[in-house]
C-alpha cells in the first residue's frame, strides 16, 4: 500500500494559482502579524534545560511528581533488564518460557491502555490523571513483590501481567506535567519530565545489576573442597530477589508521593494551584471589558435616538 501511494503521488506539487491583489496583501498583512508574534532570539537563547528542569520543581507538588517519574522510571528500566537472568536461574525459564514472557508483557500492556484504561475513566474509578498515577505505580509495585515470593512460572507471568498496569504511570505523570505550567512551558517541560526518566532508566539498571551481582555467591572466594554451583542453580544465590526488593521500596516510596499529588481531575485544577496561563487572562479580559463596553453602549445608543427625536 505504501508503495502504491508513494508511485501515486506526485513528485512535485503543482505551484499554486497567482493571488489577485486583496489576497497578496491580506497575505502579507498575515505574514507580518506572524512575524511581530515570535519570539525574539534572545529571549529563546536565554532558555536553558536547567531552566526547564526548574519549572518541574517550583511547587511542592510539581517536585513530588519528579520524584515519582524518576524512581518509577529506575525500577521498570531495573526490572526489564534483570527479570531474564532472574527467572532463568530461580524457574529454569527456557526459550519458550521467555518468549510466552514477552507476550505476557505486550499483549497485558495492549489490553491496559486499550480495555482497562476506558473502563477505569469511563467508571470514574480513578480521580484524573492523579488517580491513573496512583494505580500505575501500585501495579508496578506489586509486581515487583510478586516477583520476589513467586515460586512457579505461572505465578512469575502473572506477575508480569499486572505490571502492565504499571504502563499508565508516565502518561498520566505527563498530562499533570503539562497542566501545571502555562501553555508556552509546556513543551519545556514535558521535555525535561522525559530527560529525568531517561536519566533514570540509565541509572536504574547500574544499581539492579549491582545487588543482582552481591546476591549471588559466585562473586565470594571459592573454596577448593566445595564444587562451585552453577551458574542457573538457585543454590548460587543468597537472595536472588534482593534486586525486586528494592525496586519495590522505590516503587512504595513513589506510591506514597503520588498520594499527596493532586489534579488532573474533571475540574483540571493541575499541579500548581491558582495558576492560569496567561492566554485566558488576556481572554478573560477581553470578555469582560467587551461586555461593559456593551453595556455602557446600550444607553448612549438610547440617549442619541431621544435627542434626534
Amino acid at each position: 500500500a505504501s508503495g502504491v501511494l508513494a508511485a501515486w503521488l506526485p513528485e512535485v506539487s503543482p505551484p499554486p494559482p497567482p493571488p489577485s491583489s486583496s489576497s497578496s496583501s491580506a497575505a502579507a498583512a498575515a505574514a507580518a502579524k506572524r512575524n511581530t508574534s515570535l519570539p525574539s532570539a534572545s529571549s529563546s537563547s536565554s532558555f536553558t534545560p536547567l531552566s526547564a528542569l526548574r519549572l518541574l520543581t517550583a511547587t511542592p507538588q510539581a517536585t513530588r511528581l519528579l520524584i515519582c517519574v524518576v524512581l518509577s522510571g529506575a525500577a521498570a528500566q531495573g526490572l526489564s533488564d534483570t527479570i531474564a537472568q532472574f527467572l532463568q536461574q530461580r524457574l529454569d525459564f527456557g526459550a519458550r518460557d521467555q518468549a510466552l514472557l514477552l507476550a505476557v508483557a505486550g499483549g497485558g500492556g495492549l489490553l491496559a491502555q486499550a480495555v482497562v484504561l476506558p473502563l477505569l475513566l469511563s467508571w470514574q474509578v480513578v480521580a484524573g490523571e492523579a488517580g491513573l498515577l496512583r494505580v500505575g505505580l501500585a501495579a508496578s509495585f506489586l509486581e515487583h513483590s510478586l516477583l520476589v515470593f513467586s515460586k512457579t512460572k505461572a505465578a512469575a507471568l502473572s506477575a508480569v501481567g499486572v505490571g502492565a498496569l504499571g504502563g499508565l504511570a508516565f502518561p498520566a505523570a505527563s498530562a499533570l506535567a503539562a497542566d501545571s505550567g502555562r501553555s508556552e512551558e509546556q513543551g519545556a517541560v514535558q521535555g525535561a519530565l522525559s530527560a529525568a526518566r531517561s536519566g533514570a532508566a540509565a541509572v536504574g539498571p547500574l544499581a539492579f545489576g549491582g545487588i543482582y551481582f552481591f546476591s549471588q555467591r559466585r562473586w565470594l572466594p571459592s573454596s577448593s573442597s566445595s564444587p562451585s554451583p552453577s551458574p542457573s542453580s538457585s543454590s548460587s544465590s543468597f537472595f536472588a530477589g534482593a534486586p525486586f526488593v528494592f525496586g519495590a521500596l522505590l516503587l512504595l516510596s513513589a506510591l506514597v508521593l503520588a498520594m499527596r499529588i493532586e489534579g488532573g481531575g474533571a475540574g483540571g485544577a493541575g499541579l500548581v494551584a491558582g495558576r492560569v496561563s496567561s492566554s485566558g487572562e488576556e481572554e478573560r479580559t477581553r470578555e469582560n471589558n467587551g461586555g461593559g463596553d456593551e453595556e455602557e453602549a446600550a444607553p448612549l445608543m438610547t440617549t442619541q435616538r431621544e435627542s434626534e427625536s
